[in-house]
């Protein structure tokens, strides 16, 4: 979407725009309300390991970037494409809200890996031939796997061992509200987001898995989350 983070690189996101609607985004919506503090909705230890691991790769990537996340299923018009761009965004995606904000509010950090496979509606308003299409998504998502792949391993090898989330919520309210929390929420458009129970997050483990598919990956243990998803 933005000539600065053009088709092929790799993006480790720091900042999001929710432009959802009807998507079930807290786990304190009865009881207890919190409010979660999201100025840097990703957590920073985990972008900094991300980031020094894509380095050691000698990947081409940005260390910033801001996503846009829309409702989908459609793309975006052309106006839509620069009102995004005009409002800072970088990159344009249907995921990342309200995953991350519900994985916070179980103090849960996230980083999230971008790959950019087109330029949204042409670089609106001129039309270019990187303009977005399903076809088009999946073909370059295809053919970046192995990349990906390879980004998503660096990253997980990489991961502090001695990682600790943030809290930002009270243990004890996060803990209330998972005895209180059906173990799976789902919103509209949205991949369903699977709570662990309070026994999980109480002892939190730091085992990490390296499973990965292409498209939109999720990759999580009671303490951390990363996410791979696609872009435009």
């Amino acid at each position: 979407m933005s000539p600065e983070y053009p088709t092929g690189m790799l993006v480790v996101t720091d900042q999001f725009i929710d432009r959802t609607t009807g998507r079930p985004d807290t786990f304190f919506d009865q009881g207890s309300v919190q409010h979660l503090a999201a100025a840097d909705p990703f957590d920073p230890a985990l972008r900094a390991a991300a980031i020094a691991s894509l380095e050691a790769l000698g990947e081409n990537f940005a260390p910033t970037g801001t996503v846009v996340v829309i409702q989908g299923p459609r793309f975006s018009t052309r106006a839509e494409s620069t009102w995004f761009r005009s409002m800072g965004a970088h990159i344009v995606n249907m995921t990342q809200y309200p995953e991350v904000v519900l994985a916070s509010e179980l103090n849960m950090g996230t980083v999230n890996l971008s790959f950019v496979t087109d330029a949204d509606a042409g670089l609106a308003p001129l039309e270019t031939e990187d303009a977005v299409s399903a076809s088009l998504v999946f073909r370059r998502l295809r053919e970046a796997q192995p990349r990906i792949l390879a980004a998503i391993d660096g990253i997980l090898r990489g991961l502090p061992e001695d990682y600790a989330p943030r809290e930002l919520v009270a243990a004890a309210e996060v803990l209330i509200a998972l005895e209180r929390t059906p173990r799976t929420r789902s919103g509209s458009h949205s991949a369903d987001v699977a709570a662990p129970s309070a026994t999980d997050v109480a002892n939190a483990a730091s085992t990490r898995t390296a499973t990965a598919t292409p498209a939109a990956t999720t990759t999580a243990t009671p303490a951390a989350m990363t996410t791979a998803s696609s872009a435009e």
